[in-house]
């Protein structure tokens, strides 16, 4: 048994003591968790039991990135067509452990682009830092000690470099996936091309890492370009999440090594955003004084109709 204080307001402020069950509170080392131990013992407890059902149709630990997604979208289907009310609040938390134990100790994580936007890598490189970096792509006909845009050049034309999209089955595309790839940034013939990769620990923390590979290559990537999961064109009703480790992503073997990796798409935004100018400077330094204080920036004519007269001056 515990004792919780309750305090609540009337005219003035009191103190009650209820006593309830220890299991009923928050864990001890953790006591500004809203969920109760025995709330957590009862998520551990499902979550085994959902991890020991759905290992059972894993594709096993060589499978590819696409037997992966196919299996991850067979669970999330699985949801709505089993009507089961005790499924756990999310899939993620059950198949990343399995990810997590299917993976090797060491692996390679790649940063890809779609050649369609490499032309608006160049204002977000450090290029010398990125030519000189050990993580940047080499091989396969990467012409040696060459300049920033003789790589670019190659680079638009290079096989993928990664083996992200192996083993994908076109057969099984249906209509609505055929024609999401009209619709997406991505094509059959402009699937993305390895930039740059590092090997790290299973355990390594993915955030932490594809910042320190960015650092490495000399990439801003600070509000210029988006870090997403790899999109696939199979018709899968999944989409993958960013998890805590490198090794709970969807895995897959690369041709070559014997780790396995894990694919980033990286966007670039179609322009680099303006300097900023004397007045944001002098925001950004009030800010640091003064923390407990926020700012926010707003069109000049942010209230102005659209049917007004464009030579009239903005206010």
């Amino acid at each position: 048994w515990a004792i919780v204080p309750k305090l609540f307001h009337e005219r003035y402020i009191s103190a009650m003591q209820y006593l309830v069950r220890a299991e009923d509170c928050p864990p001890d080392d953790k006591p500004w968790l809203l969920s109760t131990v025995k709330e957590l013992e009862r998520n551990e407890a499902l979550n085994a039991q959902y991890k020991a059902k759905w290992v059972k149709t894993f594709p096993g630990k060589k499978s590819t990135y696409p037997e992966k997604m196919q299996w991850l979208s067979t669970i999330s289907n699985s949801r709505f067509d089993d009507f089961d009310n005790n499924w756990p609040k999310e899939e993620s938390d059950v198949t990343k452990d399995i990810l997590f134990e299917s993976c090797t100790p060491q692996v390679r994580l790649q940063l890809v682009i779609n050649p369609a936007l490499i032309d608006r890598l160049p204002p977000l490189l450090d290029e010398p830092k990125f030519l000189k970096s050990a993580e940047r792509r080499r091989g396969e006909g990467c012409p040696e000690n060459c300049d920033a845009p003789a790589f670019f050049k190659w680079l638009k034309d290079a096989s993928p470099g990664t083996d992200v999209f192996v083993g994908r089955n076109s057969s099984k595309e249906t209509a609505s996936s055929k024609q999401r790839k009209l619709d997406d940034h991505l094509s059959p013939k402009r699937d993305p091309v390895l930039l740059c990769s590092t090997t790290v620990a299973r355990d390594a923390s993915l955030e932490d890492t594809i910042e320190d590979l960015c650092k490495r290559v000399g990439l801003d990537t600070g509000g210029s370009c988006s870090i997403v999961t790899v999109r696939s064109h199979q018709d899968w009703n999944y989409v993958p999440h960013f998890q805590e480790l490198v090794g709970q992503m969807e895995h897959f073997p690369q041709h070559g090594d014997p780790n396995f990796a894990v694919a980033i798409e990286l966007i670039p935004s179609a322009s680099k955003p303006p300097a900023k100018d004397e007045f944001v400077t002098q925001l950004d330094e009030r800010k640091k004084a003064l923390p407990d204080r926020t700012y926010m920036l707003v069109p000049k004519n942010i209230g102005k109709d659209e049917d007004e007269d464009e030579g009239e001056e903005e206010e």
